[in-house]
C-alpha cells in the first residue's frame, strides 16, 4: 500500500458545493488553514465529502454559479487536477483569489482539472492516499 510519501497521487476531501465547483474547474483555487507537507505538488484527487457547506451555495450563486442540493455529488472521488502553487493570501495572489480565495488562507491553485467517473468511498481529513481503483482510473487518464 503506498504511503503519503510514495504515492502516485492523493487526495483531498472537499465538502459540497466546493467539490462541484472544483470539479467543473469554476473554482480554481481551495483554500486551507495548513501548507500540504513537504511543499508537496502534484496530482489531486477531489473527494465530495458527504457533509454539505449551506453557506457554500449562498457563495458560489453570488459568483453566477447557482447548483441544488440534489445536485452535487456526495461521498464519492469526482475530480483530478494538478496541485502547482500554494500561497498564502495575499501579495502573492492572482485574480481567482479575489472571488474564491479567503483571508488567513493558503490558497492551493488547480489546474488541468478533469472528471473523473465517479466513484463512492470515504474521505479523509488532509491529503492521504486515495483508493486503488481511483489511483488506476487516474493514472489511466
Amino acid at each position: 500500500m503506498p504511503t503519503i510519501a510514495t504515492a502516485p497521487v492523493l487526495a483531498l476531501s472537499v465538502r459540497p458545493p466546493w467539490s462541484h465547483w472544483l470539479a467543473t474547474g469554476a473554482k480554481p483555487l481551495e483554500n486551507r488553514t495548513w501548507e500540504p507537507p513537504g511543499g508537496w505538488r502534484g496530482t489531486l484527487v477531489v473527494h465530495a465529502g458527504q457533509k454539505l457547506d449551506l453557506d457554500g451555495f449562498w457563495f458560489g450563486a453570488r459568483l453566477g454559479h447557482r447548483i441544488g442540493e440534489d445536485e452535487v455529488a456526495r461521498g464519492e472521488y469526482i475530480a483530478v487536477a494538478e496541485l502547482v502553487n500554494v500561497h498564502r493570501a495575499g501579495p502573492d495572489c492572482c485574480a481567482a483569489c479575489a472571488q474564491w480565495g479567503e483571508p488567513n488562507c493558503f490558497h492551493w491553485m488547480l489546474t488541468g482539472v478533469r472528471k473523473l467517473v465517479s466513484i463512492e468511498g470515504r474521505g479523509q481529513q488532509r491529503l492521504f492516499v486515495p483508493p486503488a481503483d481511483v489511483i488506476e482510473q487516474v493514472l489511466a487518464g
